[in-house]
């Protein structure tokens, strides 16, 4: 025994699992540590971030920068991160959550069980958030199709999403700006989705731009509790479809009132003409009318529709 106690410990608890020995000692102390802390209330936070990305484009990097902590371990391998890691920061008025989670490759490439749950987890974690900050290697001068699946993912769970191009220095290192260029060329093809995103460009190495992250997560929070009144929203909207009135196979389907009700993302219920006529499209129109007038940048919109 003491040789053991040259490894630094106070307490050593000799046992036999074997025979049931010298469990009455450690079963006390456990007992005393149990009644020596104090008691703690649940807390939960106000909101909740979640970075999400492929395997080493930097989430733990950023998560140690937005906490101001070593919590997350940084390596240049990748799937480093085994399990979503969570950390709870003072915010503004309350507390956020900030969520590291594991890098997710492409399923052909997901080769063991641990790996599978490491992915289970992370969608988990993607569909308790309200923001998710999804990290790209802009180095890399394009996106994958794995980050475009899981860019629609989050879009299609109605999550906010903060798009963070890391690696900034990689690209600044290349004074043709060939890389640049080509990612952002590159993402003209996805206006039609990236147009209702923000994109933060960061150095993770440098930490450079790494505070243009909270202040986006600032907004978000601002923009999710924003309070409409009800009578303008209703008249906006119905004004814009007497201009512009949209229809199904020449039928006009009319919105009879639209009123935005308490959510954890913009709600609107829309009573309109004919429920089953109304098609994606409709929505997506009334959902363009709405952020014309308000600003949702960064902010999903539910549309209710009822008869």
């Amino acid at each position: 025994m003491p040789d053991f106690y040259s490894l630094g410990f106070d307490k050593i608890f000799p046992v036999s699992a074997l025979h049931g020995l010298g469990f009455g000692d450690l079963l006390t102390a456990i007992a005393e540590d149990i009644e020596s802390e104090p008691e703690k209330q649940d807390e939960f936070a106000d909101f909740k971030v979640v970075l999400l990305g492929k395997p080493n484009v930097g989430k733990s990097s950023l998560m140690n920068l937005l906490i101001k902590q070593e919590r997350s371990i940084i390596s240049p391998i990748a799937g480093t991160t085994r399990e979503s890691i969570s950390e709870r920061i003072s915010f503004e008025k309350g507390t956020i959550e900030i969520t590291d989670t594991p890098g997710i490759r492409r399923r052909g490439r997901i080769d063991d069980d641990l790996e599978e749950i490491m992915v289970k987890n992370s969608f988990s974690s993607v569909r308790d958030a309200d923001v998710i900050i999804f990290i790209v290697d802009s180095s890399e001068g394009t996106l994958c199709n794995q980050e475009l699946n899981l860019l629609f993912y989050a879009y299609e769970q109605k999550k906010s999403i903060l798009i963070v191009f890391n690696k900034l220095d990689l690209l600044n290192c290349n004074e043709d700006c060939y890389l640049k260029d080509r990612l952002k060329y590159n993402l003209e093809q996805y206006s039609f989705i990236l147009k209702k995103i923000p994109q933060v460009w960061i150095s993770c190495k440098n930490e450079q731009g790494v505070e243009k992250v909270m202040k986006e997560i600032s907004k978000i929070s601002k923009r999710l509790q924003k309070t409409l009144d009800a009578i303008e929203v209703d008249e906006f909207v119905k004004d814009r479809l007497i201009k512009n009135p949209i229809y199904k196979k020449n039928e006009l389907l009319e919105v009879y009132n639209i009123k935005p009700i308490p959510a954890r993302i913009p709600t609107f219920v829309v009573k309109v003409s004919d429920p089953v006529h109304f098609e994606e499209s409709h929505l997506n129109y009334i959902e363009n009318i709405l952020r014309e007038k308000y600003d949702f940048l960064e902010c999903p919109i539910n549309l209710i529709i009822r008869g």
